[in-house]
């Protein structure tokens, strides 16, 4: 199993408890932000306040060990920075991917808008990717992704991720189209060390080397 919490950089990734549930709700209710995974731009403050809720206590559930093999093979992280572990910045997570009866692990993630744009969702997703492939046998990890995220779209091509296919599923109600992405294990090295070698972010510093250089706190 994965040793929570993992910090580099300057970024920690630790488990959800309940404070975090008033920053999960301040960001679902932030004008403009795209949230596409858990509640509508019209929602009430009382509808982001319960929906906050819920992600939480489901990212405490995903703390345990599955029954059957008593291995935890699915993570819902909080991310935040050292200096200030208690404020959430965001998430990253492995967790089931619906679409494959639990057979497959599927990469997840959204920024406070506040600190979109400065690396945390790469980066997070970069730490989380490089434990998981080191700790389990899985040799890929999937992703579904909404044709107009393109925000979304480019971290996961930073990630090596590759397009493979594409389907539609109903959202509150509504057909959506959905894109469905592969990440092999060779692939993300490859491509999180060109990412390394052509990018430092001026906040956050360069991404992991190679496996095992994390640190565990």
């Amino acid at each position: 199993m994965l040793q929570i919490p993992i910090q580099h950089r300057g970024i920690i990734l630790r488990e959800f408890t309940d404070n975090d549930i008033p920053y999960v709700a301040k960001i679902a209710a932030t004008p403009g932000f795209n949230f596409y995974a858990l509640m509508p731009s019209t929602a009430t403050r009382a509808e982001i306040e319960g929906s906050a809720a819920r992600f939480v206590h489901y990212a405490q559930a995903l703390q345990q060990v599955t029954p059957d093999t008593q291995i935890r093979e699915c993570y819902k992280l909080a991310v935040a920075e050292v200096a200030t572990p208690e404020k959430l910045v965001g998430y990253v997570a492995l967790d089931e991917w619906s679409e494959s009866r639990g057979e497959k692990r599927d990469i997840g993630y959204f920024t406070d808008p506040a600190m979109q744009g400065k690396g945390y969702a790469t980066l997070a997703s970069v730490i989380l990717l490089e434990q998981f492939f080191g700790a389990t046998t899985y040799e890929y990890v999937h992703a579904t992704v909404h044709p107009d995220n393109t925000p979304s779209r480019k971290i996961l091509q930073k990630l090596g991720y590759q397009a493979t296919g594409a389907f539609t599923k109903m959202v509150r109600g509504i057909v959506e189209p959905r894109i469905t992405l592969s990440l092999h294990k060779d692939d993300f090295y490859a491509a999180t060390v060109a990412f390394r070698d052509k990018t430092t972010d001026q906040n956050l510093g360069k991404l992991p080397a190679r496996p095992g250089e994390l640190n565990h706190v």
